[in-house]
Protein backbone atom coordinates (compact mmCIF):
# COMPACT_ATOMS: atom_id res chain seq x y z
CA UNK A 1 0.00 0.00 0.00
CA UNK A 2 1.41 3.45 -0.88
CA UNK A 3 1.68 6.59 1.40
CA UNK A 4 -1.02 9.31 0.25
CA UNK A 5 -0.12 13.23 -0.28
CA UNK A 6 -1.81 14.30 3.02
CA UNK A 7 -0.07 11.40 5.20
CA UNK A 8 3.29 12.68 3.67
CA UNK A 9 2.74 16.36 4.81
CA UNK A 10 1.78 15.17 7.89
CA UNK A 11 4.85 13.12 8.19
CA UNK A 12 7.15 15.76 7.06
CA UNK A 13 5.63 18.53 9.30
CA UNK A 14 6.17 16.12 12.77
CA UNK A 15 9.52 15.50 11.31
CA UNK A 16 10.67 19.60 10.79
CA UNK A 17 9.01 20.99 13.60
CA UNK A 18 11.41 23.53 15.20
CA UNK A 19 14.11 22.52 12.75
CA UNK A 20 16.79 25.19 12.13
CA UNK A 21 17.51 24.12 8.97
CA UNK A 22 14.42 23.93 7.33
CA UNK A 23 13.20 23.25 4.04
CA UNK A 24 15.94 21.02 3.06
CA UNK A 25 17.05 20.22 0.02
CA UNK A 26 15.75 16.88 -0.33
CA UNK A 27 12.94 18.14 1.12
CA UNK A 28 12.24 20.95 -1.58
CA UNK A 29 13.33 18.46 -4.37
CA UNK A 30 10.72 15.68 -3.35
CA UNK A 31 8.02 18.45 -2.89
CA UNK A 32 9.01 19.83 -6.55
CA UNK A 33 8.65 15.96 -7.83
CA UNK A 34 5.91 15.89 -5.88
CA UNK A 35 3.82 19.07 -7.29
CA UNK A 36 4.86 18.23 -10.50
CA UNK A 37 3.76 14.67 -11.03
CA UNK A 38 0.18 15.88 -9.07
CA UNK A 39 -0.11 18.22 -12.35
CA UNK A 40 1.13 15.87 -14.80
CA UNK A 41 -1.45 13.31 -13.41
CA UNK A 42 -3.97 15.80 -13.71
CA UNK A 43 -3.45 16.01 -17.75
CA UNK A 44 -3.35 12.67 -18.13
CA UNK A 45 -6.44 12.28 -16.48
CA UNK A 46 -8.28 15.00 -18.57
CA UNK A 47 -6.89 13.46 -21.62
CA UNK A 48 -8.18 10.30 -20.83
CA UNK A 49 -4.91 8.41 -21.55
CA UNK A 50 -4.61 5.02 -19.23
CA UNK A 51 -0.76 4.92 -17.96
CA UNK A 52 -0.08 2.44 -20.91
CA UNK A 53 -0.76 4.67 -23.74
CA UNK A 54 0.94 7.82 -21.68
CA UNK A 55 4.16 5.01 -21.72
CA UNK A 56 3.80 4.16 -24.84
CA UNK A 57 4.11 7.85 -25.71
CA UNK A 58 7.38 8.45 -23.24
CA UNK A 59 9.02 5.66 -24.24
CA UNK A 60 8.96 3.88 -20.86
CA UNK A 61 7.49 1.32 -18.66
CA UNK A 62 3.66 1.54 -17.50
CA UNK A 63 5.33 0.83 -14.03
CA UNK A 64 7.31 3.73 -14.21
CA UNK A 65 4.79 5.97 -15.51
CA UNK A 66 2.76 4.96 -12.31
CA UNK A 67 5.82 5.46 -10.11
CA UNK A 68 6.52 8.71 -11.49
CA UNK A 69 3.20 10.10 -11.01
CA UNK A 70 2.17 8.71 -7.89
CA UNK A 71 3.60 11.69 -6.41
CA UNK A 72 5.44 9.27 -3.45
CA UNK A 73 8.32 8.36 -5.36
CA UNK A 74 11.55 10.92 -5.06
CA UNK A 75 13.49 9.98 -7.71
CA UNK A 76 11.67 11.65 -10.33
CA UNK A 77 14.73 13.38 -12.50
CA UNK A 78 14.29 16.67 -14.44
CA UNK A 79 14.63 14.38 -17.54
CA UNK A 80 12.16 12.68 -16.45
CA UNK A 81 9.34 14.95 -15.78
CA UNK A 82 10.35 16.59 -19.22
CA UNK A 83 9.76 13.26 -20.79
CA UNK A 84 6.37 12.63 -19.18
CA UNK A 85 5.26 16.50 -20.13
CA UNK A 86 6.35 16.70 -23.63
CA UNK A 87 4.23 13.14 -24.22
CA UNK A 88 1.14 15.15 -22.74
CA UNK A 89 2.17 18.09 -24.79
CA UNK A 90 2.64 20.30 -22.38
CA UNK A 91 5.48 22.42 -20.56
CA UNK A 92 6.78 22.50 -17.64
CA UNK A 93 6.79 26.14 -15.22
CA UNK A 94 8.75 26.68 -11.98
CA UNK A 95 8.04 29.20 -9.62
CA UNK A 96 10.58 30.41 -7.11
CA UNK A 97 10.04 32.01 -4.09
CA UNK A 98 10.82 32.80 -0.71
CA UNK A 99 10.21 29.91 2.11
CA UNK A 100 9.81 32.21 4.40
CA UNK A 101 9.02 36.21 4.89
CA UNK A 102 12.27 37.96 7.34
CA UNK A 103 11.22 41.25 9.02
CA UNK A 104 12.74 43.00 11.32
CA UNK A 105 10.97 43.54 14.85
CA UNK A 106 10.07 46.96 14.93
CA UNK A 107 11.50 48.71 12.28
CA UNK A 108 9.89 50.08 9.14
CA UNK A 109 11.40 51.02 6.41
CA UNK A 110 10.57 53.49 3.37
CA UNK A 111 12.78 54.66 0.48
CA UNK A 112 11.78 57.89 -0.50
CA UNK A 113 13.77 59.50 -3.62
CA UNK A 114 17.36 58.75 -2.20
CA UNK A 115 16.92 59.01 1.43
CA UNK A 116 15.85 55.60 3.26
CA UNK A 117 14.14 56.34 6.30
CA UNK A 118 14.16 54.31 8.92
CA UNK A 119 11.84 54.29 11.96
CA UNK A 120 11.92 52.25 15.20
CA UNK A 121 11.89 52.60 18.58
CA UNK A 122 14.45 54.71 18.59
CA UNK A 123 13.10 56.84 15.07
CA UNK A 124 16.56 56.61 13.41
CA UNK A 125 17.27 57.88 10.04
CA UNK A 126 19.81 57.05 7.44
CA UNK A 127 21.13 59.06 4.22
CA UNK A 128 21.08 56.19 1.47
CA UNK A 129 23.35 57.45 -1.25
CA UNK A 130 25.58 61.04 -1.88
Amino acid sequence: MSASRSDIKDYIAERTKGRSDWPSERYLAVRIASRVAAQLEQVRERQDLTYDALAQRAGTSKAQVIRLLSGTYDGMTTKSMAKLASALGCEIDVTVRPTVLRRTRGLQRTVTGRRLVSAGRQGRSAHAGP
